[in-house]
């Protein structure tokens, strides 16, 4: 099946300036892009708008994505997983969280990051 990239997200790439990656997680059954400092998500098998978030917490362009599951007992309950981000100056973690329904809410979690150049 094809995958529908979302409208606003089609917007942001039409007016990336420095990198732009996409990729799918399906652990989470999301889809994902990231647009320069900002990454967002939406649900794999659907084109709406209503499962798309976006997070814009860094100040460098976003050049690799992973995803890792979290450790229990490491994070609050909440967090399932993580997101990866790494940027030219640092790598850094958000955390990926359950919300109602099947929607996800991203947490910025500023004590877990390290330069890049480490």
């Amino acid at each position: 099946s094809r995958m529908t990239i979302p409208q606003p997200v089609t917007d942001r790439f039409k007016s990336a300036e420095v990198c732009s990656h996409i990729g799918v997680f399906p652990e989470i059954g999301r889809a994902w892009a990231s647009i320069d400092n900002s990454i967002f998500l939406w649900r794999l098998h659907s084109a709406q708008d209503d499962g798309l978030i976006e997070y814009s917490g860094e100040e460098q362009a976003i050049y690799a994505v992973g995803l890792a599951k979290a450790r229990p007992g490491v994070f609050v309950e909440a967090i399932n997983y993580l997101l990866v981000l790494a940027t030219p100056v640092e790598i850094v973690l958000v955390g990926v969280c359950s919300g109602p329904g099947s929607s996800l809410v991203l947490q910025a979690l500023p004590l877990y990051s390290l330069p890049s150049d480490a």
